[in-house]
């Protein structure tokens, strides 16, 4: 069985916020929804019109004078509705891609120190990803006006729990692949 493309219902939960253009969606996607989910301009434009094929949504053009128009799209009733279903269902599991756990997989194969600069890169990225969390968690926790900030913060905290056990997880790593590397003289050839 075909997995579902779950991208469509992505874009119906950000058209459930008001509409929008492409464009507005795909800056959502590179910021406040990039630790969730990502989408590219070629997923984003063709999904939308089959939305608009589908009766989910709407499309209508902007003026906007001597700009160039925008094509600015909407809900529809049918479109909150098809977002609603399947909002009920339960979640699947998702096999998620991850390099680095890749790259460590074949880690006998090449130099350790090579092994080490990844996890060290990736133990970076998430404290980073820590710090910038600390600035969105304490954003939605000072909306309290905003119905939708109480589930904007769960999952902002969700991420940083997870970058919090990564950060852990790399400090483990780093210490066995140390430990290996000093067993073999600090060669760092596997």
């Amino acid at each position: 069985m075909a997995r579902e493309n779950k991208t469509k219902y992505a874009l119906l939960g950000l058209l459930t916020m008001g509409p929008m253009s492409g464009y507005d969606i795909k800056k959502l996607f590179e910021g406040p929804m990039s630790h969730v989910w990502s989408e590219s301009y070629g997923q984003i434009y063709p999904m939308l019109n089959r939305l608009v094929l589908e009766g989910l949504a709407e499309k209508s053009v902007e003026k906007r004078g001597e700009r160039m128009d925008r094509k600015v799209f909407s809900l529809t009733e049918k479109g909150l509705q098809e977002f609603r279903q399947w909002h009920n269902r339960p979640i699947e599991y998702q096999v998620v891609r991850k390099e680095l756990l890749l790259k460590l997989i074949f880690g006998s194969k090449v130099d350790l120190k090579d092994n080490i600069k990844h996890v060290e890169h990736f133990q970076k990225m998430h404290t980073d990803l820590l710090m910038e969390g600390e600035t969105v968690e304490s954003d939605f926790a000072s909306r309290k006006d905003d119905p939708d900030a109480r589930f904007k913060l769960m999952a902002a905290r969700y991420c940083m729990h997870e970058s919090r056990a990564l950060v852990e997880w790399c400090n483990e790593s780093l210490e066995m692949l140390r430990a290996m590397d000093e067993e073999e003289g600090g060669q760092g050839q596997a």
